[in-house]
């Protein structure tokens, strides 16, 4: 599958539950174990993820 194609639900929660990093990766944990300001830093990062989105 090259990066461009689309997985579907079922196919990313399958690639996620197999990968050993991401059975113990949580994001808002680590985003709030990084200080204060998480909050602004997720939100920036889900900014960024919606604008490439609408431009790809």
């Amino acid at each position: 599958m090259t990066p461009r194609q689309k997985m579907t639900d079922a196919e990313i929660d399958a690639a996620v539950a197999s990968d050993a990093d991401w059975a113990v990766f949580e994001p808002i944990h680590w985003s709030k174990a990084q200080g204060p300001g998480y909050q602004r830093r997720i939100n920036a990062v889900l900014r960024s993820y919606v604008k490439q989105r609408k431009m790809g």
